[in-house]
């Protein structure tokens, strides 16, 4: 389990605020549209399976960031700012 976690924050361009943040908002927003459809009665594992996809390319775009960023020599700047856009867009 370290190994995997190990890697994947490596992936990911380290464990600070903007990545928690990052994670936080995905989780509320998956758990809020969960309860939703659970009140509405129309839960629907297709629609669930959708947004798990979508939330795991949230981190491969994060991923990408990062190699841009160790590409050009950067210190994170653009895995930043695409955090705090997914942040922002998730709110």
């Amino acid at each position: 389990i370290s190994v995997i976690a190990t890697t994947l924050i490596y992936l990911l361009g380290g464990w600070d605020i903007a990545l928690q943040s990052l994670i936080i908002v995905v989780a509320l927003d998956y758990l809020t549209r969960i309860s939703k459809s659970y009140v509405s009665k129309k839960l629907n594992s297709n629609k669930g399976l959708k947004g798990i996809v979508k939330k795991l390319s949230m981190f491969c775009i994060v991923a990408v960031a990062v190699i841009v960023d160790r590409i050009i020599g950067q210190t994170g700047m653009i895995r930043t700012l695409i955090i705090y856009y997914l942040v922002a867009n998730e709110g």
